[in-house]
């Protein structure tokens, strides 16, 4: 029997073998959970971030209608109260966005533009 055989043979009775078989089970249900528990982490953060946009909005809403519900109650006030709550709301647009630079946010195709000027030597 030369070395073939034998090699041939003897991954023939391996690959028979039940506690191979077990064993490469076993090996790819660890390998298997990995992404398992990726997914899962996964699955958690996106619920959790999901209940902290709902409790977001939720408390949105229930600011709204409680002021829309005050201003239609007070018809004396109705519009001094309207002007207050534009007050309010144009100054919170303001603190909010008031880091964000607006002549750095461009279309892409102006982006483009500037890009390949600069790239030949053209000054804008």
């Amino acid at each position: 029997m030369n070395m073939h055989d034998t090699l041939r043979a003897t991954t023939g009775r391996i690959g028979r073998s039940v506690t191979f078989k077990l064993l490469t089970i076993c090996i790819l249900i660890l390998l298997l959970l990995i992404p398992v528990s990726m997914v899962q982490s996964l699955i958690r953060e996106r619920e959790w971030r999901q209940e902290r946009v709902v409790g977001e909005i939720n408390g949105i809403l229930t600011v709204l209608y409680g002021y829309l519900y005050i201003l239609l109650q007070l018809t004396d006030y109705a519009l001094l109260m309207g002007s207050v709550g534009l007050f309010v709301l144009l100054a919170l647009v303001m603190f909010l966005t008031r880091r964000v630079d607006w002549y750095a946010v461009r279309s892409d195709e102006e982006n483009l533009t500037m890009k390949m000027a600069s790239n030949h030597g053209v000054e804008r």
